[in-house]
């Protein structure tokens, strides 16, 4: 889930690039990039996806932060490497560093995700760290919480 940046394009090649199978889903992308950009091992999409059908089926995900897709992934037990553009999604990806679930890079044309990718392939810790959050956090979701924290702001008001 990566939305254009300066260096979007320079990590799609190397997402490309990377050796494994890559499902990109990317809004905004024109046509023209997606055909300049799509290798065997990488489809590019500017159609949402089923994000908790590709977080299950997923090694790894990249992700440039928001919230409710870094949750999505780690609720499916999957180490995350971060893109973030926007300060709340640095904020993300702060956390999730720290958590040790994966790793963060920033959104510059000089930024490279390959190494930082092979690292959450290579490391266990990363992955042993989103199982243990999604374990924490077994038969939750999103929808829950918010229900549950739409029930509190209701009994404030």
């Amino acid at each position: 889930y990566l939305k254009p940046f300066d260096g979007f394009e320079k990590v799609l090649r190397q997402l490309g690039a990377f050796g494994t199978p890559v499902l990109a889903y990317a809004p905004g992308i024109s046509e023209t990039q997606k055909s300049e950009l799509a290798s065997p091992t990488l489809r590019i999409t500017a159609e949402p996806v089923n994000l908790a059908r590709a977080a299950e089926a997923c090694d790894a995900a990249v992700l440039c932060g928001g919230h409710g897709s870094t949750c999505e992934v780690l609720l499916a037990g999957k180490p995350i490497l971060q893109i973030p553009v926007f300060l709340e999604q640095r904020m993300v990806a702060e956390r999730l560093v720290r958590l040790g679930a994966g790793l963060a890079v920033p959104p510059s044309p000089k930024a490279g995700v390959s190494d930082v990718l092979q690292r959450l392939h290579d490391e266990p810790r990363f992955t042993e760290a989103a199982r243990s959050f999604a374990a924490k956090y077994v038969g939750q979701s999103q929808e829950e919480r918010l229900a549950e924290m739409l029930q509190d702001i209701e009994v404030l008001l």
